[in-house]
């Protein structure tokens, strides 16, 4: 095996042992490179976007064409990249009206359900990070702005085990995500649903709350995590079709 082989197997083990996300900083710590070495950075972010492409879709592929045709409404996959989400995965549902996200389009972590799934996961020091003091980017009038909004909405998000996106990016439009979680219980991406708010509502918003998180709890699985008690008790409830919680 070449030593760029041996490199890249080396920052994959490290991703993959890791108990919390790793900032390339971080890798080059534990790999013992320079911060400053381009070529070994580039090659830290190759390992992640392997992972990205490969076992992430890979596994959640099947149950998100599951998902869609559970809530008739599209299905989306989604990882952490910087301060955004992006979209590596979506199975659109054959409605009239389609979803406007696509494989490859970035979007806030604090307005859409796949990035606020993601936020809720992460280790405070992170999300610390993220939010900062900073106002947050508006979309809509439903979005929240501000860090004294947004964290205690982010710590109802991971009480319940899911976040829901109420038009606060796109009006019209509400979507549910529910996080991925890796090795170690570490946030590594979100699945979710998204669709017409007018249609996502009632009786039909808490079905598909409840196949969402069964969802994302079947993927984690397959790549290897754990599934919190919440989410197994909002599993639970959407399974029952019982009220399901607004955030």
């Amino acid at each position: 095996m070449s030593s760029s082989a041996d490199r890249v197997v080396t920052v994959l083990t490290i991703l993959a042992e890791a108990r919390q996300p790793l900032s390339v900083t971080e890798v080059a710590t534990r790999q013992r490179v320079e911060k400053s070495t381009a070529s070994r950075l580039r090659l830290i972010e190759l390992a992640r976007g392997v992972l990205d492409r490969t076992a992430v879709p890979h596994e959640a592929r099947p149950l998100m064409l599951a998902l869609r045709d559970e809530t008739n409404e599209s299905a989306h996959l989604a990882v952490f990249r910087a301060d955004r989400v992006i979209y590596i995965d979506k199975a659109e549902a054959p409605t009239f009206i389609q979803t406007r996200t696509e494989v490859g389009d970035l979007a806030p972590l604090h307005c859409t359900a796949t990035g606020k799934a993601i936020l809720a996961w992460l280790p405070d020091s992170d999300l610390r990070r993220l939010v900062g003091a900073r106002r947050l980017s508006t979309y809509t009038t439903r979005t929240l702005t501000t860090r004294r909004q947004l964290l205690p909405h982010l710590r109802r998000v991971r009480a319940q085990g899911y976040a829901v996106d109420d038009e606060e990016y796109v009006v019209g439009v509400r979507c549910v995500a529910a996080p991925l979680l890796g090795f170690g219980g570490s946030v590594i991406g979100a699945v979710g649903v998204s669709g017409l708010a007018a249609r996502l509502t009632g009786a039909h918003l808490e079905a598909v709350t409840g196949a969402v998180v069964r969802a994302a709890r079947h993927i984690s699985r397959r790549l290897g995590g754990p599934v919190p008690d919440r989410q197994r008790a909002a599993d639970r409830a959407g399974a029952r079709g019982g009220r399901t919680p607004r955030s």
